[in-house]
């Protein structure tokens, strides 16, 4: 089956998913790849490559170019079939197997259809399992993660020979990484307690690399909301919902704060300052967890199944952000809100059989960005 899609200005790649055979019948996962040339409005001849395992995510597909020459570079994870369950770190580790494989596209006019590998890095994170990838020219960086979070940064500059440059192990995980420089990248994830490896409150960690082989962990931001609260950011597994303003080193995250006490329910967008110099900091919030909309069944545990995808974006120094049915906007050096919060049409959909619950919504028409 399909999984993921990718495309840059030349190549369409197309994922799929499934599973294969040995010559002894034992079967395996396998991630095949559909690369196809594109000129203009124009979709042309495909080749195909074929990894054992399965893709963490869409950024974990890159077409690069280099000296010429087209490269399909994939991170991958196997699980090992051969484990035991003796102890309880063999079963925590499930025999993971992580790596970044590296094929030749061939030219338009070649006469092979297949993808040729020729390099691939190992043993990445032994045991773990991939939580972020990002491919960034000649450079790479994997995140792995069982109880801690090593950031692997990888030396792709010569495709026939990758290999690991260096290992940077710090709490809890980062599941997005996004270079904000040509020495600074940003992870978004989770804090993690020590112990018992719950998930505890959202993590935002400045990373620099300006010496390849050693990164280093600037400073990491760590939202806290007590020992009974659990805080997160869409960025995990929506990556579109990500913002960060180069010209103003800003960052606009999307989060969400539960607790069991209503009152300190939160669900809009945190606005950072993010530098080398003064690292994270963290300016003010938007938030659309309001009385004055829909979003009360915050007060009552309610289901609600209207929803816009977070989204924010910077125009004429206001910040316009979107989140659930509502649309903000804040002025981006006073803090301020500009303009009164604008909510987008709903339908009573139904009503709850719960007399102390409030109906549930839906968005009429979708936005998407």
């Amino acid at each position: 089956r399909s999984q993921f899609m990718y495309m840059s200005s030349s190549k369409l790649i197309i994922s799929g998913y499934g599973f294969s055979a040995d010559e002894k019948g034992e079967i395996f996962s396998e991630t095949f790849f559909l690369a196809f040339n594109i000129d203009g409005n124009s979709v042309g001849s495909a080749s195909a490559a074929t990894v054992e395992g399965y893709l963490p995510g869409r950024l974990g597909v890159d077409h690069h170019v280099k000296n010429g020459v087209d490269y399909l570079r994939v991170a991958s994870m196997t699980f090992n079939n051969e484990f035991t369950f003796e102890t309880t770190d063999d079963f925590n580790q499930f025999q993971t197997s992580s790596r970044v494989s590296i094929f030749e596209i061939p030219p338009t006019d070649a006469n092979t259809g297949m993808m040729k590998l020729v390099g691939h890095v190992d043993d990445i994170g032994i045991g773990e399992e991939i939580y972020a990838v990002r491919f960034s020219g000649d450079r790479g960086y994997v995140v792995t993660f069982l109880y801690t979070d090593p950031v692997h940064t990888l030396d792709l500059s010569n495709p026939a020979e990758p290999k690991i440059a260096g290992i940077l192990e710090i709490t809890g995980y980062s599941a997005y990484l996004h270079e904000i420089s040509e020495n600074l990248v940003l992870g978004i994830g989770q804090d993690i307690h020590n112990v018992t490896g719950a998930e505890l409150g959202i993590q935002v960690s400045l990373y620099d690399v300006s010496d390849f082989e050693k990164p280093t962990l600037i400073q990491t931001y760590i939202q806290e909301q007590g020992d009974n609260g659990f805080s997160s950011s869409a960025v995990r597994f929506d990556f579109n919902s990500f913002r960060y303003i180069q010209e103003s080193n800003l960052l606009l995250l999307p989060a969400r704060v539960e607790t069991f006490e209503t009152s300190d329910f939160f669900d809009g967008f945190y606005v950072f300052s993010v530098n080398a110099t003064a690292g994270i900091e963290k300016l003010f919030s938007v938030d659309h967890a309001s009385p004055d909309n829909t979003y009360l069944y915050y007060e009552e545990y309610c289901w609600h199944q209207g929803s816009l995808r977070p989204r924010s974006l910077v125009i004429g120094g206001n910040l316009i952000t979107f989140k659930v049915n509502e649309m903000m906007t804040y002025n981006i050096s006073s803090h301020e809100e500009t303009e009164a919060p604008y909510v987008f049409p709903t339908e009573t959909k139904y009503q709850t059989f719960d007399e102390d619950c409030l109906p549930i919504y839906y968005l009429v028409e979708s936005i998407w960005f």
